[in-house]
């Protein structure tokens, strides 16, 4: 079970046309986030504050630069009735822009009455006639809350920029699992798809005592040929539990299972993300001593991740590299609780790893772990 706790930490707050205070600070931001694939970001209703758009962080002093709103990409209950003025007139609700904003603040929130945002984890600000991106929310992005005297984002009142730097952690939680446990829908969506394309299995695991039950049900139906078997492990601070669970319990378990191929190998991989202490590692290469095996899962820190998606494909992609042998059983078993980035960070990519785990013949089986609510 995982809770995140989620920090922003203020930077600098620049003011533009404001004659009352339109500032936003620290004790008045609180941010979660959540296994929906995005945060719930609550700004204190303020006195004088009627309305708060998200927007880029850089600004033209001289305002010849546009500075343009973010937007989600699809509807959320959220923010998506949400309404918005631009040039005096309202944005018609069928041009489905759902930008990033509250002018309607909840009385019950963490913080009390405050506006609340839904920011998924890919927004878009601009347009297709002008300058247009699309921005992955990480650790260490860049988010302007701008607060308006007039509401629905009303420019002809005065407003204020309020730049913020996002940071993140993930601690897991002490107890039980509670009755709300989810699976995150991105992890099932995207772990299917590479079990689905490479005839592997999707397995689910509620609690770390369920995981060795569940890897010991891949390993039920033995065939001819020798067996090559790697683990690969998402290994941020959230999967501690389950981590382990798997060093106690998995030496005993592959003892029984193993000989019952006329011969097998097993390797370990690992992954976090970008700008841990390592992206992916190859713990241990195939081998078929367990000692060895035992001795590498044993041997590495579980800690870091900071936004829930981590390096998923980055993992596979090198599991995949490793010296097969031909003619082999080949069977990758992916174990984690968070899906890959929605937009990849780097080069690889799913299509590549599913590519490429089917033209060498390599089965990916998963195992999915739960998310519970976030704070």
């Amino acid at each position: 079970m995982k809770k995140f706790i989620i920090c922003i930490a203020f930077l600098v707050s620049a003011a533009f046309f404001a004659a009352a205070d339109l500032s936003i600070g620290p004790k008045d931001i609180f941010i979660t986030q959540s296994p929906e694939g995005g945060y719930h970001l609550y700004i204190r209703k303020k006195p004088g504050i009627d309305s708060v758009l998200l927007t880029e962080t850089t600004r033209d002093p001289e305002l010849k630069a546009d500075n343009y709103a973010y937007r989600s990409l699809s509807y959320h209950p959220v923010n998506g009735d949400e309404k918005r003025m631009l040039d005096g007139a309202f944005i018609p609700p069928e041009k489905n822009l759902w930008s990033l904003i509250d002018s309607t603040p909840e009385l019950t929130t963490p913080i009390g009455e405050a506006f609340h945002i839904w920011i998924p984890y890919v927004i878009a600000y601009g347009y297709e006639w002008s300058r247009q991106a699309e921005v992955q929310v990480l650790d260490g992005t860049y988010l302007n809350i701008r607060a308006f005297e007039k509401p629905y984002g009303d420019y002809s009142g005065a407003f204020t920029d309020n730049p913020y730097r996002l940071r993140v952690t993930q601690k897991p939680i002490v107890g039980t699992l509670p009755v709300d446990t989810i699976y995150m829908e991105e992890t099932v969506k995207t772990f299917s798809s590479l079990a689905e394309k490479t005839s592997g299995q999707v397995l689910y695991a509620k609690t770390p005592q369920d995981v060795i039950p569940v890897i010991k049900s891949v390993l039920q139906n033995p065939g001819p040929r020798p067996l090559e078997l790697v683990f690969v492990i998402d290994a941020t601070e959230s999967m501690v539990d389950e981590i382990k669970e798997v060093r106690e319990m998995i030496e005993p378990m592959l003892k029984e299972m193993l000989p019952s191929w006329p011969a097998w190998r097993v390797a370990l991989v690992l992954y976090k993300d970008y700008f841990e202490d390592f992206l992916t590692r190859v713990a241990c290469n195939f081998t078929d001593d367990l000692t060895v095996f035992r001795k590498s899962l044993n041997n590495f820190r579980v800690q870091g991740g900071r936004d829930i998606p981590e390096a998923v494909y980055e993992g596979l992609d090198t599991a995949l590299a490793l010296p097969w042998i031909p003619g082999s059983d080949r069977k990758i078993i992916l174990i984690g609780d968070a899906p890959p980035h929605p937009k990849p960070r780097g080069r690889i990519t799913q299509e590549m790893v599913e590519n490429a785990a089917k033209e060498k013949s390599v089965q990916m089986n998963v195992i999915i772990l739960p998310h519970g609510n976030t704070y």
